[in-house]
């Protein structure tokens, strides 16, 4: 018999039973605030961080998971999107009121760099101040921003290991630096309104760049040539 190559001996195997354990363990998933559901588990180590568990269906996705992973999806998609939105927006307004070039490459900073940026610059007050009624528009957007754990939802849901079946909870694994997966529960609404307050946050603050950096405006039309979507 010809040996199997590694690719067939690992190839997806999602039996259950795992191969090797010839039972389970049953849990229970009871949070308030949630509908309590109940799971099975395998524990071949002894030890057991359910943050860092491997999630599936028994049987493979179902018609519901099919359709709560569209939605999850489309709302995953467009917080993403959105996030991207806010920290170029971020860097065009540091940029413009450092009175720098158009260069995003001046203001290489993640999201929390960008933050701390901005509010020290809203918080100049020399009265030779660049833009002042900007400055002071943009201190009341950046606690909107703030008010709202925007920033820690967007790295939540976008580096998280999600358990996308269908639940009474979106579960997200985080795993953050140095330390074990931790979960964290959203539910469908909760996502889209992430999604929703982080395209108003971009707007926000492109909003006060109206007129005074580079636009492309698209035309009005409804049809977008090339583009076959269903």
């Amino acid at each position: 018999m010809p040996e199997s190559s590694p690719e067939q001996r690992f190839k997806a195997d999602r039996s259950w039973p795992p191969p090797g354990h010839y039972s389970t363990y049953t849990a229970k998933f009871d949070l308030e605030g949630f509908e309590s559901f109940e799971y099975e588990m395998t524990v071949p180590t002894g030890e057991i961080v359910l943050g860092n568990a491997i999630v599936g269906r028994l049987g493979g996705p179902s018609p519901a998971d099919v359709e709560f992973r569209a939605r999850l999806y489309q709302a995953i998609g467009a917080l993403t999107v959105s996030g991207g939105h806010v920290e170029a927006a971020m860097k065009r307004m540091i940029l413009t009121l450092q009175g720098k070039k158009s260069r995003f490459s001046l203001v290489d900073k993640n999201w929390t760099e960008l933050h701390m940026a901005l509010e020290s610059e809203s918080a100049k007050n020399d009265l030779n101040r660049s833009y002042p009624a900007m400055r002071d528009a943009l201190a009341g957007h950046l606690a909107w921003g703030k008010q709202r754990h925007l920033k820690d939802h967007r790295d939540n849901i976008v580096h998280g290991y999600i358990w996308d079946y269908a639940m009474p909870m979106v579960t997200v694994s985080r795993f953050r630096r140095k330390k074990d997966g931790e979960n964290m529960m959203y539910t469908l609404d909760d996502v889209e309104r992430i999604a929703k307050n982080l395209a108003e946050y971009g707007d926000r603050l492109d909003s006060m760049l109206h007129g005074i950096w580079h636009e492309v405006m698209l035309p009005a039309t409804t049809v977008v040539p090339g583009f076959h979507g269903q």
